[in-house]
């Protein structure tokens, strides 16, 4: 167990921390989650931020915790945006790093301390990530596949780059072995500066849990250096549950992607790269031999309908 860091701060004490993590009738993972925090070597005062969506009860710390617990509890509306923001409003002032992790997740011994040393090297690195163990590169799925989803931007050969179609190439994957510059990082595991989250925040508008934290990430990137530090690793357990069945995320894939382009890519390309890799999608999903091939198709359908109609309320 760590000693508690000593909370008297001087001109010379490293940056202190926050950590927000988001979560909704999951407490046994969050509890494994809280305890891999507390089981970290880390010398800075850290500040855990759990915000809770309809908490049932107040949210005890470990009992090995040397870390501070504040729980919100959040009433909204179901949106992973706007409970991480319910967490930075409640920054403590003095917190110069801001952490976010899922709710799932087991951190490998040095997590905290490595991630934080990037940004103490570099003032030019405005955000880094680490790995997620057990999560794959689409690059390990077989040269064919690689190529046609390359065809289609879907993916790209650059780990970490921002397609004009909205997709992303993964980078936070065993694949990645040296310290590489990425467009986007995932909120399963990343810390930004504090500076940058005062003038960028997750956009309130996304429903649910799919491309906030990529919006977020790429709009700092494009300010700021962002970088992916293999040392940091965490193991991303992925619940199922809470996460919205095939059909479910077709559409939303569709619907949010096209709000993505519509949001951030310059380039005059953007929509004909999402309707490209709309028909990447298509015929992927022909393609393959999922039993749920027409939940699939009939969720892309959906979503299609619904960015030509603009009939979604992200997309009025």
């Amino acid at each position: 167990m760590n000693a508690a860091p000593d909370e008297t701060a001087s001109d010379d004490d490293p940056s202190r921390c926050a950590l927000i993590i988001c979560t909704y009738r999951r407490r046994a993972m969050l509890g494994r989650t809280l305890r891999s925090l507390a089981a970290q070597d880390f010398d800075r005062p850290l500040r855990v931020i759990v915000v809770e969506k309809d908490a049932p009860s107040p949210l005890p710390a470990p009992e090995d915790a040397w870390y501070t617990l504040d729980h919100v509890r959040y009433d909204g509306p179901p949106s992973a945006a706007r409970q991480r923001n319910a967490g930075l409003d409640r920054l403590p002032s003095d917190a110069e790093y801001v952490f976010f992790l899922d709710d799932d997740v087991t951190l490998r011994p040095g997590y905290l301390r490595t991630l934080a040393s990037v940004l103490d090297e570099n003032e030019a690195v405005g955000g880094a990530g680490g790995l997620l163990l057990g999560e794959t590169r689409p690059d390990e799925r077989g040269r064919a596949a690689r190529l046609l989803r390359r065809l289609f931007l879907i993916d790209h050969r650059r780990a970490g780059r921002v397609l004009p179609s909205g997709k992303a190439a993964p980078v936070q994957t065993a694949a990645t072995t040296a310290r590489t510059p990425t467009e986007w990082l995932s909120t399963c595991s990343s810390v930004y500066r504090r500076a940058l989250l005062e003038r960028h925040r997750f956009d309130p508008a996304v429903p649910g849990a799919l491309l906030e934290d990529r919006d977020l990430s790429y709009r700092i990137s494009r300010e700021a250096r962002l970088v992916v530090e293999p040392q940091a690793r965490l193991v991303h357990h992925r619940s199922e549950r809470g996460r919205p069945d095939v059909r479910s995320y077709a559409y939303l894939d569709t619907v949010q992607r096209y709000w993505f382009v519509e949001k951030n890519v310059r380039s005059p390309l953007g929509k004909a790269a999402f309707w490209w890799s709309i028909l990447g999608r298509v015929l992927a999903i022909l393609a393959s031999q999922t039993p749920e091939k027409d939940a699939a198709l009939d969720g892309l359908r959906q979503g299609v309908r619904a960015v030509w109609t603009r009939d979604d309320p992200l997309l009025r």
